[in-house]
C-alpha cells in the first residue's frame, strides 16, 4: 500500500527536479484585519463602558437605598415576640422588595440591550469601512485575523491601523439608547 504513493511522489521530484516549473497558484489581493482589541483602540467604546458601569452603579445604588429601609422594618417584624397582627404588613413589604427588584432588573436589562446596540453599531461601522478599504485597494478579500492561520502584523496586507484611524473619526461618540 505504501508503495504507489512513494512512486507517486518520486515522479513528482523527478519532475521538478528536471526544471519544471511547480504549479502556481493565481495571487489574490488580501486585506487582514484584527480588531480583537477594539476594546482598548476604539475611544468611543471606551466612553460607553464607563457610562454603561456608571448606569448599572447607579441603578444598584438607588436600589439600595430604596430596599434599605424595608428590609429594617422586615427585620424588626420578624424579631421574637412579634404577634401575628404583623403579617398583613410582612407580605406588603415583601411585595415592595420584589417590585424594586423588578424594577431594577428592568432597568439594567434595558442598559444591556442599549449596550447591545451600540456595539452592533460598531460591528456595522467597522464592516462598512473594511468593504470601503477593500475597494479603495482593490482587494479580493478582507480577512479578520482569526480566519487565518498565520499572520505577519507588520505585513502590508494588515488594515487594522486604518480600521481604527477611520472608525475613531467615524464614531466619536456613541448613544447608549434602547432603540
Amino acid at each position: 500500500m505504501k508503495w504507489p504513493f512513494f512512486a507517486l511522489l518520486s515522479c513528482v521530484f523527478a519532475t521538478f527536479a528536471a526544471g519544471a516549473n511547480p504549479p502556481t497558484h493565481s495571487s489574490k489581493n488580501i486585506l487582514i484585519s484584527d480588531t480583537r482589541d477594539a476594546f482598548e483602540r476604539v475611544s468611543a467604546l471606551k466612553a460607553l463602558l464607563v457610562e454603561v458601569d456608571s448606569r448599572i452603579q447607579a441603578i444598584q445604588k438607588a436600589y439600595e437605598l430604596e430596599v434599605a429601609p424595608l428590609k429594617l422594618e422586615l427585620e424588626q417584624l420578624r424579631k421574637p415576640g412579634q404577634t401575628g397582627q404583623n403579617q398583613p404588613r410582612k407580605a406588603t413589604l415583601l411585595l415592595q422588595i420584589a417590585a424594586l427588584q423588578k424594577r431594577a432588573s428592568a432597568q439594567q436589562q434595558e442598559i444591556g440591550v442599549a449596550n447591545e446596540n451600540a456595539l452592533a453599531q460598531i460591528d456595522r461601522a467597522v464592516i462598512a469601512i473594511e468593504a470601503e478599504l477593500k475597494k479603495e485597494r482593490a482587494a479580493d478579500a478582507v480577512l479578520r485575523v482569526q480566519d487565518t492561520l498565520y499572520f505577519n502584523a507588520k505585513c502590508p496586507c494588515n488594515i487594522t491601523e486604518e480600521i481604527y484611524k477611520r472608525l475613531n473619526a467615524r464614531l466619536p461618540k456613541l448613544a447608549l439608547s434602547a432603540k
